[in-house]
């Protein structure tokens, strides 16, 4: 408290910068288990229904819109989603980059498929077997 009262307006701005910069690092160094142990009964995208047992997700890049750690886009580092074009042509996939995990605004890449359906999914399997993304989700991308 006294440190404080001690500095100047600009030595305050920096010591908030600085706990700010280190809970970013905390964040990225908890687990997956972890965070879905946290965010799993209380986030902004769960929607829950009467008479449901289990509920229901929103959040980007979950392919089922089940609110379970197996599809949750949020909390692995490579998750993958499939959305609609912008101009309703083909779809758009969405996907994480790994090595970009601690920079949100870059680890997002889209990218639009319009070449009908089975060349594009020929590619979008193609893309994911390529970087390595979980078999799981090539497996429930096929039924969309």
């Amino acid at each position: 408290m006294t440190m404080t009262k001690k500095m100047t307006a600009t030595g305050r701005a920096r010591l908030t910068q600085t706990l700010v910069q280190s809970q970013r690092g905390e964040t990225l160094t908890m687990s997956a288990h972890l965070t879905w142990m946290i965010i799993r009964n209380n986030n902004s995208y769960l929607l829950k229904k009467r008479n449901i047992n289990k509920p229901f997700s929103t959040e980007p890049n979950n392919l089922t819109n089940l609110s379970a750690f197996k599809y949750n886009g949020l909390i692995h580092r490579r998750s993958v989603g499939v959305v609609t074009a912008p101009d309703n042509k083909g779809f758009t996939v969405v996907y994480k980059k790994a090595k970009a995990g601690n920079k949100p605004a870059k680890s997002l890449v889209k990218r639009t498929m319009k070449s009908g359906p089975r060349r594009s999914l020929y590619k979008l399997k193609r893309l994911l077997n390529a970087n390595n993304y979980r078999t799981d989700l090539t497996k429930v991308r096929v039924f969309l």
